[in-house]
């Protein structure tokens, strides 16, 4: 073991590391955002509390900006401030709705902009790398309940995503997120 990072704030439920590993980013059952520099990892570079529940995906972009999905379906934009701080931004997910919020599980595509997210019986891909989040071609419902997602880009506008379910399989779809966008 490396280093032990402990939180106050309840118990770590996603991290991820930047492009070039070296910046962590970690979220709490209470929605506490948290990121260090890995080759300085006792000193936190930035904390933001703005989501105030659970995180289910988190992500470093390029620009040090972090991107966090809780479970109520709230997103948090957290832009490096010239203070060391965060600029918290809280967007709403695309077709959520009062019945429709909760997400089960969600999943990033690394530095591509895209989410993959999983509601009680849909799937959405949603764009963020627009002005907010924006749905990106239809809402998938599959035929058995999913749990879990990977979402990986090919190529321009093109995405694999990987879909666990409730009766043991994965189901891989292609998505060609240009064309459905238009």
């Amino acid at each position: 073991v490396l280093h032990v990072l402990r939180s106050t704030a309840g118990p770590y439920t996603s991290s991820a590391f930047n492009r070039d590993s070296d910046v962590l980013a970690a979220a709490t059952q209470r929605g506490v955002v948290t990121t260090w520099e890995v080759d300085d990892i006792d000193r936190t570079l930035r904390s933001s509390d703005a989501l105030g529940t659970e995180v289910i995906a988190i992500s470093v972009e390029g620009d040090g900006r972090i991107m966090a999905l809780s479970t109520d379906g709230w997103l948090l934009q957290a832009v490096p401030s010239g203070t060391g701080d965060y600029s918290p931004r809280l967007l709403d997910l695309p077709d959520a709705t009062a019945g429709n919020r909760t997400v089960v599980a969600a999943q990033f595509a690394h530095h591509d902009h895209l989410l993959a997210v999983i509601r009680q019986r849909n799937v959405i891909l949603v764009d963020l790398g627009g002005t907010g989040p924006a749905r990106v071609g239809p809402m998938l419902t599959p035929d058995a309940t999913p749990y879990a997602a990977a979402v990986s880009v090919t190529e321009a506008a093109h995405a694999r995503l990987a879909l666990g379910h409730d009766d043991g399989t994965i189901r891989i779809v292609h998505f060609d997120y240009a064309a459905a966008s238009r």
